[in-house]
C-alpha cells in the first residue's frame, strides 16, 4: 500500500488501544529520561517516522514521538524531556519499572516518512525524539543536520550523546531572544552545506516563526518545510 493510502486509512480508522508495561527507565541527564515499554499486543498499523502515540495514566493523556519501535518484539522507546509541572513531566519523573499504561495510536504528527533527501531539522529539547526518528529513517542514504535551541548546554549534550544524535548544533537560549540571530546563521549554513532539499521545523512556535521570517529574506532555497509547533 502506498504511503498516501496508508496515511488516509489511519486517519479514518478508530484508534486502537493497547496495554503496555514499563520495562526500563534510564536517567540520561538531569532533565531527560529514556523509557522502554513492551506492549501486550502489537499496534494494528505501522508506526511511521514522526508518528506520535498517546499514553494515558491516572486519567491524564500525553503524546510522544517514539525514538524507536521494534515491531517484532512490541517494544517502544521514548525519550522524554522532563520540564515544568504539567501532567507529562509529573508522569515521566515518577514512572517506574512494572508500571502499566494504556497506549493509543499511532497518529500522524510530523510525517518524516516523506523525507527522502538531505534534511535540516530545527527544534528544542522536546524535539530530540523526533530528530532520532528522522535519523533512523534516513539511515546512511541521506545526510541530516540537527539544530536545537536549549535551556542548558550541559544537560542537552548529555541527552544528545545518549540518543546517539549525529551532526548536531546546540544553541543556548538567551533572555530577550538574542540567540535567534545565531540560530538563523546556523540554519542558513546547514542548508547551504547540505544543499538540503527538505526542512523540518518543530518545537517552540515563536522560534519557528522568527526562523521562517529570517530564512524568507535569504537566497537559501529549500522545498516546502514540514512544520509542527
Amino acid at each position: 500500500m502506498s504511503t498516501g493510502l496508508t496515511m488516509l486509512k489511519r486517519y479514518v480508522t478508530k484508534r486502537p488501544v493497547t496495554q503496555a508495561t514499563v520495562v526500563k527507565v534510564e536517567q540520561v541527564s538531569q532533565q531527560f529520561r529514556v523509557i522502554e515499554l513492551v506492549c501486550d499486543t502489537p499496534f494494528k498499523t505501522t508506526v511511521l517516522p514522526g508518528d506520535k502515540i498517546s499514553i494515558t495514566t491516572n486519567g491524564k493523556r500525553r503524546c510522544y514521538t517514539p525514538i524507536a519501535v521494534e515491531e517484532d518484539t512490541s517494544s517502544i522507546r521514548l525519550g522524554i524531556y522532563v520540564h515544568g509541572e504539567g501532567p507529562g513531566s509529573a508522569w515521566a519523573s515518577s514512572v517506574k519499572v512494572s508500571d502499566v499504561l494504556r497506549l493509543t495510536g499511532p497518529r500522524p504528527s510530523l510525517n518524516l516518512s516523506t523525507v527522502n533527501a538531505p534534511c535540516v531539522l530545527f527544534g528544542d529539547e522536546t524535539a530530540f525524539a523526533v530528530a532520532r526518528s528522522l535519523q533512523r529513517h534516513l539511515g546512511t542514504r541521506h545526510a541530516s543536520r540537527l539544530i536545537f535551541t536549549v535551556n542548558s548546554l550541559k544537560d542537552a549534550q548529555a541527552a544528545v550523546s545518549a540518543l546517539e544524535l549525529r551532526n548536531t548544533v546546540l544553541i543556548e537560549k538567551v533572555l530577550g531572544n538574542s540567540h535567534i540571530a545565531q540560530l538563523s546563521d546556523a540554519m542558513t549554513l546547514a542548508l547551504g552545506e547540505l544543499e538540503a532539499r527538505r526542512l523540518a521545523l518543530t518545537g517552540c512556535a515563536h522560534s519557528i516563526q522568527a526562523l521562517r521570517k529570517t530564512l524568507s529574506g535569504t537566497e537559501v532555497k529549500y522545498s516546502k518545510g514540514l512544520v509542527r509547533a
